[in-house]
Order: structure tokens, then C-alpha cells, then sequence
């Protein structure tokens, strides 16, 4: 069935149509691809920063754990020490009891006690700048010295003095356990720190990550979705393409038989003409002689 000008009209303007809104969906379609790219080399590189992070926490955690664990063993050998640093005090005030209550001595009661308070004094305050220890260990020293002085315990010099250079060793050791207690600990700290911080920091990126992907996903379901409209406007476009062109090739076929029928009856009118000379006797030319032989009017 052939198609009437009007609609051979309509759908050519259909098929431009088509055509552009296929062109316009492709070219959305590569933008999204783009976005697309885009997108996952993003993803790509904070999953990459996640990975990273994670395996910074994962060191820091382990070097937390290792200093832990000697300021744990630090802590033993402070409260071991600190034990036989009391045993000895506690050696110590008792004889210094015994002398006073024996009415005995010229110093006031209490010198060990006081000695010992000095001691946790040092060991408990926070932040002891030197002078300030100094100062304090010069008193226990003073206190010490006092003790040995006791006329009562004259017999007993060498067990007092023999006490106070094992609680001096004693208290130089707790010192050095305590102070490798706190430096670690600060160390300890800092790694921790670093840990909560990279585990937060990659958390968050995960999230963004995650955001990402999603959006990925949501690109890749509307790209999908643009490709099978493409598909749908090219197969509708085809049909059109494929009905024009088939009325096309129609329309030549006609233009040509009518071309070959007026051509044919142009040339019956002339050879008629020329056969009207010929009857005549009028001279002809060679072609128009042809043109007489072709028509098989003369022989």
C-alpha cells in the first residue's frame, strides 16, 4: 500500500524525530559514562585510602599493645620494689619505737613515718619538677642522717645505715620504673591516638565510599535504562527508515516507466514525421534513415 504525499511528508518528519532523540539519548548516555568513570575511580581511590588506614590502626594498635604490655611489666617491678621499700620502713620504725619508748634519742617521734610520706610524696605527685625533688629527697636524706644519730641505736649503725642505702637503691629503681611507666605511657597514648584516629578517618571514607558505590549503582540502572530506549527509537526509526525508502524506490520506478513512455512516443512522433518524408521521396540523412530502420518502417 502505498503512502499519500501528506504521509510520505509526516514521516519523514517522524524519522527526523527519531533520529535526533536517539542522538540526544546517546549523547546522555556517554555523559553518564563519564560520570560513570568518574565516580568509580573516586571509589577506587577511597576504598584504596581505607585500606591504608586500616592497616595504619592495625600498626598502631600492635605497637599500643607491645608498650602496654612493658608498662604492665613496669608497673610489677614499681609495686615490687615499692613492697620491699615498705618491709624496710616498716623495719626501721620499729626500732625506732623501740628507742623512744626505751627514752632514748633526741629527735622528735615519727622521723620514719615522715621519711616515708616524702617518699609517696615524690612517687604520687604529678608533674615533680626537679628542684621540687631534689628538695624532698635532700629532707629524706636530713631525716635519715637524724636517725643514725639516735644514741640508742649506736649498736645498730650498720643495720640502719645498711637499710637506708637498700631504701635509697630501692627508691632510684621505683624512680626508674615510674618514670618508664609514665614515658610509656604517654607512648602508649599517642599510638592510640594515631589508631582511634585512623579507624575513624577510614570509617568515614567508607562511608563516602559506600555513598559512591551507591550512586554507581543508580547510574549504571538509568544508563540500562537509556540503552534499551535507544534501542526502542532505533527499531521504531528503522521502520520508518525502511517504509520511506521502499516508497522511494516506488516513486522511482514510476518517474522511470514514465520517462521511458513519453521518450517512446517522442520518438513514434518523429519517426512518423521522418516516414511521411520518405513516402515523399525527400531526401533523408543517414541517422534519420536509422531511426526509420530501428522503428521497422522501411526495410
Amino acid at each position: 500500500m502505498r503512502l499519500a504525499v501528506t504521509e510520505i511528508k509526516d514521516a519523514r518528519a517522524k524519522l527526523s524525530e527519531l533520529r535526533e532523540k536517539r542522538r540526544h539519548l546517546i549523547n546522555e548516555v556517554r555523559n553518564l559514562e563519564a560520570s560513570l568513570q568518574h565516580l568509580r575511580k573516586e571509589r577506587d581511590e577511597k576504598n584504596k585510602k581505607v585500606r591504608e588506614l586500616f592497616a595504619k590502626a592495625r600498626e598502631q594498635r600492635e605497637k599500643r599493645d607491645k608498650i602496654n604490655e612493658e608498662v604492665a611489666l613496669n608497673k610489677q617491678m614499681r609495686d615490687i620494689l615499692r613492697k620491699q621499700a615498705d618491709e624496710l620502713y616498716d623495719k626501721l620504725q620499729k626500732l625506732e619505737e623501740e628507742m623512744h619508748s626505751k627514752g632514748g634519742g633526741r629527735i622528735p617521734k615519727g622521723v620514719t613515718r615522715r621519711i616515708r610520706e616524702l617518699e609517696e610524696k615524690i612517687e604520687t605527685t604529678p608533674n615533680l619538677t626537679k628542684e621540687e625533688e631534689k628538695r624532698l629527697i635532700e629532707q629524706i636524706e636530713k631525716l635519715s642522717e637524724d636517725l643514725e644519730k639516735l644514741e640508742f641505736l649506736k649498736e645498730k649503725q650498720t643495720e640502719v645505715r645498711q637499710i637506708r642505702n637498700k631504701l635509697k637503691d630501692l627508691r632510684i629503681e621505683t624512680r626508674a620504673h615510674d618514670a618508664a611507666v609514665k614515658t610509656l605511657a604517654q607512648q602508649s597514648q599517642e599510638h592510640h591516638e594515631e589508631f582511634i584516629k585512623a579507624v575513624v578517618e577510614a570509617k568515614q571514607l567508607r562511608q563516602e565510599a559506600d555513598s559512591i558505590h551507591h550512586k554507581i549503582l543508580e547510574l549504571n540502572e538509568k544508563i540500562k535504562a537509556l540503552r534499551q530506549e535507544i534501542g526502542a527509537v532505533s527499531k521504531e526509526a528503522d521502520l520508518f527508515s525502511k517504509k520511506l525508502g521502499e516508497e522511494t524506490l516506488a516513486d522511482k520506478r514510476k518517474r522511470e516507466t514514465e520517462a521511458r513512455k513519453k521518450r517512446e512516443t517522442h520518438e513514434q512522433e518523429i519517426a512518423k514525421k521522418l516516414l511521411e518524408k520518405y513516402q515523399a521521396g525527400e531526401k533523408l540523412s543517414l541517422e534519420e534513415l536509422r531511426i526509420l530502420y530501428d522503428k521497422g518502417l522501411v526495410k
